[in-house]
Parts: structure tokens; sequence; C-alpha cells
């Protein structure tokens, strides 16, 4: 009987040791499939925390100035690209899987970045930029500037009168201006006071800045990103983002000191790299808008018509019979020292009215020939000077309110102590594939993708 004991006992054994690598084999199988789960689960982590670190770093300067999130690939350094871009990502994995001394059970190591779509700030000239600022007025624009004027803005073309200068001198011309006494003759002193555009700008505020670097993006070969075209919004919204130029940027009477320019909205409308060329040109296009406006009401009105006979019959008396010339003469230099003061009292930071209803008129017929000194005043009703400029950028090509908005944007947050910045090296989102591998023998890639959108302003 023993040998069958013992050879039953074996039986046993055999049975419990093949149970035993059954319940091995089962154990081993867990673990395994579990760190391959962490791999791939830590693999994820580590890209989407790398790429929102990444994106973390926004330029604080043109998010408080401008209210626009982008990630600086310059770093604040002379040289910016995607390649910094890349390194910045590759840093903060290696941060996360590093051996820091600890028991590692996946051994995980970046092996590379590759970067398949991105997003500059400057591509399709500022497509970007122009979608984040019509998220930013229709989350937070102010209402007010969104209405605006903006009604009005063939008014300017419809009254300006670029010969008016031409006409008076004409009709002064043909009464012997060049042998008339101005002190006897007001509206032949007013002719001969005829302020330009530096003397008007005297009367208010002097400080005008010019653009030292003339690296503008509008003006240079862009970096450029690819993406795909569905990451796009349509950035057509022309009305919002007028809104946003009219709250984000100075103009001559009202300005921040970090500005590269004072005139910026002014820039916007006519390009000029420097504030008083700029100015020149509003100044004489205001000019002529109210002169032909001034005229105009002049011609409709019978009380102001009387006025101007009148005075032309007492100088019949001394100049023969030229009434109807001199009448004329009267109403040019009226209208023009009108214009002269409603002018400048917009640049001083007044108003005036946009049409010729319910107009109110400043100087009296008498004192026409003193119209010097009304001037440095800003009081009245109307529209503002801030109001006149927002009507003209509702004029103005889109595309160059695009391409010119990057030059201020630019130039303003190089002006706050970051010479090196361009808004060219500047993301806004990026696509990216990571591989991994472990030292098991696992091998992974991760894709990601992150932008700035409208979740960003919530």
């Amino acid at each position: 009987m023993r040998p069958y004991r013992i050879t039953k006992k074996a039986e046993i054994t055999v049975f419990l040791a093949m149970l035993l690598s059954v319940f091995c084999f089962f154990i081993l199988s867990l673990i395994e499939s579990a760190r391959t789960e962490i791999f791939r689960y830590e693999t994820e982590i580590y890209t989407d925390i790398a790429l929102r670190s990444c994106f973390a770093e926004y330029n604080k300067e043109l998010f408080e100035r401008f209210d626009l999130f982008f990630a600086d690939t310059g770093y604040r350094s002379d040289e910016g690209g995607l390649e910094r871009f890349v390194e910045h990502l590759r840093g903060y994995v290696e941060a996360n899987t590093e051996n820091k001394g600890e028991v590692d059970l996946l051994r995980i190591r970046l092996d590379e970045i590759s970067v398949n779509s991105y997003r500059l700030a400057s591509d399709k000239e500022g497509e970007a930029m122009v979608e984040q600022a019509v998220i930013y007025i229709d989350k937070y624009g102010n209402e007010e500037l969104e209405r605006g004027p903006k009604a009005d803005k063939y008014l300017i073309d419809e009254y300006s009168h670029s010969d008016f200068t031409n006409e008076w001198d004409s009709v002064l011309s043909c009464i012997g201006f060049e042998h008339g006494d101005e002190s006897l003759y007001p509206f032949m002193a007013v002719r001969n006071r005829v302020l330009d555009s530096e003397q008007l700008l005297r009367g208010s505020y002097m400080y005008l800045k010019s653009l030292n670097n003339m690296d503008l993006p509008s003006k240079r070969e862009l970096n450029k990103g690819v993406y795909p075209r569905e990451r796009t919004e349509d950035p057509s919204e022309e009305e919002s983002f007028n809104a946003y130029l009219m709250e984000k940027l100075g103009c001559y009477t009202e300005y921040d000191s970090m500005q590269a320019l004072r005139c910026e909205l002014e820039y916007m409308i006519f390009g000029n790299e420097n504030d008083r060329e700029n100015m020149e040109r509003i100044t004489d296009l205001l000019m002529s808008y109210r002169e032909g406006i001034n005229l105009e009401y002049i011609r409709n009105s019978e009380y102001m018509l009387s006025l101007a006979d009148e005075k032309a019959r007492e100088y019949c008396e001394s100049m023969g019979d030229m009434q109807y010339e001199i009448r004329e003469a009267i109403i040019y230099s009226w209208a023009y020292a009108e214009s002269v003061i409603e002018v400048n009292r917009l640049l001083c930071g007044g108003r005036c009215e946009p049409d010729t209803e319910g107009l109110i008129w400043i100087i009296p017929i008498d004192d026409m020939m003193f119209f010097p000194e009304y001037l440095g005043e800003g009081e009245g009703e109307g529209l503002s000077y801030r109001d006149y400029l927002e009507i003209l950028l509702y004029t103005t090509e889109y595309r160059d309110k695009r391409m010119r908005f990057m030059d201020i944007v630019e130039m303003d947050i190089r002006n706050t102590g970051y010479p090196a910045f361009k808004i060219d090296n500047c993301i806004g989102y990026a696509d990216v594939t990571m591989k991994y591998e472990s030292g098991y023998g696992y091998r992974r890639e991760v894709t990601d993708e992150y932008a700035y959108d409208s979740g960003i302003l919530d």
C-alpha cells in the first residue's frame, strides 16, 4: 500500500504546481495589462500637460494691453520660432518623465516630437487676432461703441469740398483781393489768416510720435503656420472688429503714454508711420468736410444770407457795385472761420454737429476776422473727434485695418520693454504628435491639440 500513497501525493503536488502556474500567469497578465494601460494613460497625460503648459506661457503684455491670448515663441529673446516652441514642449515632458530616485515601474522616455499643424497670430493677414477680437467684443464689448455713428459714414464724402479754397480765391480775385485793406474788409482778413494743419494742432496738444523701428509686419515677409482650414472661424465680422479697435486703440485726443504712436486710430485710417503726417491728413479732411457743410448751411439759410447781404451793401459804398461778389466772399470767409473753430474744438476734445440739421453756429458775422481768438477750447455738442475717426474707420479697407493693427500691436508690445517681440512668432494653435518608449519595450504615439478659442475667455 505504501507505493500507492506516494503516487497519490505526487499527483496532488503536480496538480497544485500546475494550478499555481495558472494563477501566476493570471496575476502577471494583470500586472502587464495594468502596466500597458498606465503607460497609455501617462503618455497622454504628459502630452496634454506639456501642451497646456506651453500655452499657459501666453504673452502677458499682449493680454493686458489688447485682451489677446498668444504664446510668444520668442520667449523674450532675439530668436523665436517653432523650434523654440518644440524645445519647451520637450522640456515639460522630460521634467515629468525624469527619474527622481524613486522606483520607476515604466521608465518612460520621450523619443520624438513632431508638430502636425500650427497657427500664428499673423497668419492670413491676422485672422486669428481678428477672431479673438470679435470674441472679446461679443462677450465684453462696449455696446455704445458697437452702435457707434457708422450710419453717418457717408456724410464726409458727401459734404467734403476739396475746391473750397480755389473757389474762395476766385471770388476774392474778382473784387481785387490783393489790393484790399483787411482792416476795412474782414472777409479779406480771414483769407490772410488761413491756418495750416500745424497751426491747428498747436491750439491743442503737441506731443506727436513716430515709429522708429521700420521692421513692421505690414512691410516684411512674415513667418507662416500650417493648419487645417476647419480650425479657423469666419473673420468677416468687420463691424465687431471696428468696435474692438475703437475700444482698444488710442487717438490724438485720447491716448496712453505707452503707445508707440499717439495717434493709433489715425494710423489705422491713413497708414503713415508718424503722427504728424496722419494728423495733417485728418485735419485737412475734417476742414474740407466742415467747409463744405458750413458753406451749404449758409446758402440754405435765409437769415444768414440776409446778414451777408447786409454786410455786402455796406462794402459796396467803397468798392463799387459788386454786391454779389462781395456777398460770396463774405460767405466763404464766414464758413471758413466757423470750420477752423469747429475742427480746433474737436482737436481740443470738444464736439460739433455732424450735419446741417440743428447746426449750432459759433462765430457771429461781425467777429469772423477774430476767429483765432475762439481757438483752444474743447466744448460744444454733437460728435467728438473720436466719433469722426470711427466714421472714417468704416470707410477704410478691411485688409488695411488688419495689417495696420498688427503693426500697432507689435510696436506697442516692443514699447513695454520687449524690443525683440514679433507678432509672427506668436502661436495660437498647435497639433502635435509625441513618440514615447518604455524601458520594457513599449512604444506609443500620442497626438493632441490645443487652441486659444472662445473657451479661454469664459
